[in-house]
């Protein structure tokens, strides 16, 4: 069933119809994860503008995903707001120029994940170069190319809308993208990620080639620098994992089911959370993988449990400190604390090692 004809019965069922319990909770659901998102990226925004040891190319490239992602998962509340109402649906100019931000975000945050990858290989093969490079320019050309391509997703997008002045639909994200759009847009994804995993496997190469020749495959991996590089990895495979199953689900596997326009809801919806789930992973991963960041989370934690008793973090980092109270608090043990609190490597200086 294809994806108007599925939009067509569910407008018959839900047009006029009043508030929905199915709409309401599918995008209640939505809204939640991408709330979880949002806050997440938000904060990831925060500590890399907080934290000096934050402010290499690299780790703004990060933020600057993460701000894309925050924007692109504010459109949820638009559906939601149309279930809770008993709208439910609207035509399709209406919610592209409600959303139309988020369709830019969401592309030209391809670009972002394929740069993140392109610096990590210029910061590997032409490290001289890449320690002293001009940030503020760096990151202008960047943002400038994925701006480019963001506004060109929203100019594709205009002409369909403009095709179809009077199409009914939900409003989910990937309404908009009717017609050929949807095509184009799918293609282009599928390069970036191969681009993107091309670079990732350079990067591994590069870095296994010389930790053998300095015959230290094992310390390699231990250092900062190993440790950033798997973040980086994991984060990609969760991005590209996220997109590949809801889209090959979403176009291959669901179409072939021959569900009923709601079982069709339901699968798209269950997919879509995987990809909205991903989203939302990178200040996780990052907290996991990377002392850098685990460094500066915990110390934002240790902030806000100071707020909560009332205390200075100052005073909370001083009471943290001290033996007799690890000991009476069965904290972790001291090693942990003293490199809690250890300077690292930035991550713009650990790759010249």
């Amino acid at each position: 069933m294809s994806n108007s004809t599925s939009e067509e019965s569910l407008y018959s069922m839900f047009n006029g119809k009043g508030v929905s319990a199915i709409l309401a909770t599918i995008f209640t659901v939505k809204w939640l994860v991408g709330t979880l998102g949002e806050v997440a990226n938000a904060n990831l925004v925060y500590v890399t503008l907080r934290h000096k040891s934050l402010h290499s190319p690299c780790h703004y490239l990060l933020a600057i995903n993460a701000f894309f992602y925050f924007l692109h998962q504010s459109y949820h509340i638009i559906p939601l707001t149309l279930s809770l109402t008993g709208i439910n649906f609207i035509k399709l100019p209406l919610c592209f120029y409600m959303e139309s931000h988020t369709v830019f975000a969401l592309h030209a945050n391809w670009g972002i994940s394929l740069f993140i990858g392109i610096d990590r290989l210029l910061s590997v093969s032409f490290a001289t170069w890449h320690k002293y490079i001009s940030t503020p320019m760096y990151l202008f050309g960047i943002v400038s190319i994925c701006s480019a391509y963001g506004l060109y997703i929203v100019y594709l997008c205009i002409g369909v809308v403009d095709d179809l002045p009077d199409l009914m639909i939900l409003c989910q994200h990937n309404d908009i993208y009717q017609k050929e759009v949807g095509t184009i847009v799918t293609r282009n994804a599928l390069i970036i990620i191969a681009l993107n995993i091309l670079c990732y496997v350079i990067v591994w190469i590069c870095l296994i080639r010389s930790a053998i020749k300095r015959n230290a495959l094992r310390e390699s991996f231990t250092q900062a620098s190993a440790r950033i590089y798997k973040s980086l990895t994991v984060i990609m495979a969760v991005e590209v994992f996220g997109y590949l199953s809801n889209t090959l689900f979403r176009l291959t596997i669901i179409p072939k089911l021959h569900l009923s326009p709601l079982g069709t809801l339901y699968s798209n919806t269950a997919s879509s959370l995987v990809t909205n789930i991903a989203m939302a992973s990178n200040a996780f991963i990052l907290y996991s993988f990377s002392r850098e960041y685990n460094r500066v989370f915990k110390m934002q934690i240790l902030g806000l449990k100071a707020i909560f008793h009332k205390q200075s973090p100052q005073q909370q980092t001083i009471t943290s400190l001290r033996p007799s109270s690890i000991q009476a608090n069965s904290f972790a043990p001291s090693r942990k604390v003293s490199n809690l609190y250890t300077k690292e490597t930035p991550l713009h200086q650990s790759h010249a090692k």
